[in-house]
């Protein structure tokens, strides 16, 4: 059983976040460590590149693959890296919150400022649109098909009924 602190890191209002004293890692509810980042992270306008590789080639994960329980529920909770992209893995309870190891919040909060979520959201946006470029190329390729064919269709239409003015009807092919 992992016993917890309740700590208030508000500026101007209270956010309580709980703290383990023994391993100074951190568990939020649902929810809370979205709402610290846009609070205590500015605006990224931009994405730096550079920046963001070299932060990404230290990760603080250690070698040692460790699961551990969520401290409300006692569940196991999975591993998942901050976001798909950050190199912070978390630990994540669905039923209760995040838990973050001692570090890994400066890491998210210094990958968020450099641009990385803002990375994350123009990634899935290219392949939104890369994914409705192709649709469309398909659509288009299998109207094409399809007008090809009526266009076939039409011309042995064409050359039946001329045939049939020709020699009258009830010519059979």
């Amino acid at each position: 059983m992992i016993y917890l602190d309740s700590i208030d890191i508000g500026k101007n209002t209270r956010f309580i976040i709980e703290k383990c004293e023994r391993c100074y890692g951190l568990f939020f509810d649902n929810h809370e460590l979205e709402r610290l980042l846009e609070e205590s992270v500015s605006k990224s306008y931009f994405i730096d590149h550079h920046k963001l590789h070299s932060l990404l080639q230290h990760p603080l994960h250690k070698d040692i693959i460790q699961y551990r329980k969520c401290p409300e529920c006692s569940k196991l909770m999975q591993r998942k890296n901050h976001l798909g992209k950050s190199g912070v893995i978390t630990d994540v309870c669905k039923e209760h919150g995040i838990w973050l190891d001692a570090g890994e919040l400066k890491q998210i909060q210094e990958w968020t400022a450099l641009g990385g979520k803002r990375n994350v959201f123009k990634d899935e946006l290219d392949e939104k649109h890369r994914h409705t470029r192709a649709k469309n190329r398909k659509r288009a390729r299998m109207s094409s098909v399809n007008h090809k064919s009526k266009n076939r269709k039409h011309y042995f239409e064409d050359i039946s009924d001329m045939v049939s003015s020709l020699f009258g009807e009830g010519v059979y092919w």
